[in-house]
């Protein structure tokens, strides 16, 4: 029995508020070092590809915990200007006072933007190479070890049946 993948899901559309507001987040969050080119476009772009496979539900509220962050300076009154349009050295003390607000709902927004965030940036190939991190020769490595552990045999991995737990990987015989 093969298993074939599900294919890709498509990239969600962002628009271009929620743009607009994971630019200035980028740079709020991510290093300035290394120097990545159009680093801002290209962490929505992961973003993007990312949000599809969040569940039903963080797919839904992600919009409004952005529109919330962004208009945020307006409504809880720490600045008369959206986040985008604040000063970079604003943005940093916005972004602080959120990440250790008095308020949980706050703390866990301001945290998962972040998250979210930076785990773009570090998925870009620029911030890999700059921090040495090459995963092909690990995995080449630890495919020929386990080749050698299994004499050859190819791994086959059993996927369950609905109720019988956790699938199974056996070395055939």
């Amino acid at each position: 029995m093969s298993v074939v993948p599900n294919p890709p899901l498509p990239p969600a559309r962002l628009s271009r508020g929620t743009g607009r507001t994971l630019a200035a987040l980028t740079l709020a969050v991510a290093p300035p070092e290394p120097v990545v080119p159009d680093r801002e476009a290209r962490i929505a772009d992961f973003l993007a590809g990312y949000i599809p496979y969040l569940t039903p539900l963080l797919r839904r509220l992600l919009p409004l915990g952005l529109w919330l962050f962004e208009w945020g300076p307006i409504l809880f009154l720490f600045a008369p200007a959206r986040f985008s349009r604040l000063e970079p050295a604003a943005r940093e003390r916005y972004l602080h006072s959120w990440l250790h607000s008095g308020w949980s709902l706050r703390r866990q927004l301001a945290k998962g933007l972040k998250v979210l965030v930076l785990m773009g940036y570090f998925e870009l190939p620029e911030v890999k190479a700059h921090l040495g991190y090459d995963l092909a020769p690990h995995v080449s490595e630890r495919v020929r070890r386990r080749s050698a552990l299994l004499g050859g045999r190819p791994l086959v991995v059993e996927p369950h049946s609905v109720g019988a737990g956790h699938g199974t990987t056996r070395s055939p015989t």
